[in-house]
């Protein structure tokens, strides 16, 4: 008898914070979760799984163009902090079989405004103050932490992610 415990592979999904103004952001695009139940109402970073063959990239702009009917410009990825220092990791861990990559991300100058579909009942444009005034799942919390840190750096940086 094999004792061996099988495990699950590891998911990755994309998701993407969503600013405002790409020149001078002062706000991020938060999502209301539609489903399931136990969820609904809670916000989130817009985006969904890898497809097999597809690069992180390409899943973001895909996934947004779904639940959105947006096209954006994808900026850098924010990365897990650790104590001090950017870490070199990539994923944020979301749930026990599951981990996340987050990227800066603004509208394509398509004109294009974001709409709530089926996976969403509401997207609010938000400040700082606002967004940590917002019921988070629990995962999004520490990236919504680290996009407002990447924004705030961002005011002073001679260089511009977009």
């Amino acid at each position: 008898m094999n004792n061996q415990k099988h495990k699950t592979p590891t998911r990755t999904v994309v998701a993407a914070a969503i600013v405002n103004d790409p020149q001078n952001p002062t706000k991020i695009l938060a999502a209301a979760r539609a489903y399931p139940p136990q969820l609904a109402g809670k916000y989130e970073f817009p985006g969904g799984k890898i497809e097999p063959g597809e690069s992180a990239q390409q899943a973001l702009t895909r996934e947004l163009q779904e639940e959105l009917q947006i096209d954006v410009k994808i900026g850098p990825e924010i990365r897990p902090q650790t104590d001090q220092h950017a870490s070199r990791e990539q994923y944020w861990p979301i749930l026990a079989n599951m981990q996340m990559r987050v990227f800066l991300a603004a509208l394509a100058p398509s004109g294009q405004v974001p709409a709530p579909t089926g996976s969403h009942k509401a997207l609010n444009w938000v400040n700082k103050a606002q967004t940590f005034a917002l019921d988070w799942l629990e995962p999004d919390l520490p990236i919504a932490k680290a996009v407002w840190q990447k924004i705030e750096t961002w005011a002073t940086s001679p260089n511009k992610f977009f």
